[in-house]
């Protein structure tokens, strides 16, 4: 879900940029799917995608593990907690998980203006067959995921980002899909509650993937 805290790093790398947002957008393809971090193979846009898709699992994996994630997911499921009243298949935790990560790259945006216009500037300049070609070597399931990147760059719903409703909105159809309760009304209050706290905790969680904005 933070595409831009993702590929924040690789903003000069437009191929390396769209690795870093190969893996999210193979899952939209296929639910489970997950592209190798192996490849590269092919020249310099093909190793360049390979480093973006490697260097997505190892953030995920340093920023999951640290404490400043688990600190703002604490703090953000506490906040969440108040909803599941009547909603059995509700879960906080998880819809704090997802909070995180969305109003991450919302704060960097805050922080740092234009970072939006550059991530989607990199991607512009990515052709979908290629892309579409280059994940399909690393994931057997990534067919169509060209179609996706160009959804994705068409919509650039992480503009929406700044707005508590819609955040509420994405949360909802992301909980849905995976068969979770949550409704975007009552949700959006609780965006509009959680939002200091990531843009509090932001220097953290970007500190535990590499440092500060570049």
């Amino acid at each position: 879900m933070n595409f831009l805290a993702h590929g924040l790093r690789s903003l000069g790398d437009p191929w390396e940029c769209a690795g870093t947002a190969a893996p999210d957008l193979v899952r939209r393809v296929r639910k489970g799917a997950r592209i190798r971090e192996a490849g590269g193979a092919g020249g310099p846009r093909a190793e360049s995608f390979a480093r973006g898709v490697a260097r997505h699992h190892a953030e995920d994996r340093m920023f999951h593990s640290s404490g400043a994630f688990d600190e703002a997911q604490r703090a953000l499921t506490a906040e969440f907690a108040a909803l599941r009243d009547g909603a059995p298949r509700f879960r906080a935790r998880f819809l704090a998980h997802l909070a995180v990560e969305v109003l991450l790259d919302a704060w960097i945006e805050e922080s740092r203006p234009g970072s939006l216009d550059r991530y989607y500037g990199a991607l512009a300049s990515v052709d979908a067959g290629e892309f579409d070609t280059l994940a399909r070597a690393a994931c057997a399931d990534a067919a169509g995921v060209g179609r996706i990147l160009d959804g994705f760059r068409r919509s650039q719903f992480l503009r929406e980002y700044d707005d508590d409703a819609r955040v509420a909105f994405r949360l909802s159809q992301v909980a849905s899909s995976v068969g979770v309760e949550a409704r975007p009304e009552l949700l959006s209050g609780r965006i509009a509650a959680v939002r200091p706290l990531v843009r509090a905790a932001g220097p953290a969680l970007l500190a535990s993937v590499g440092g500060a904005l570049p």
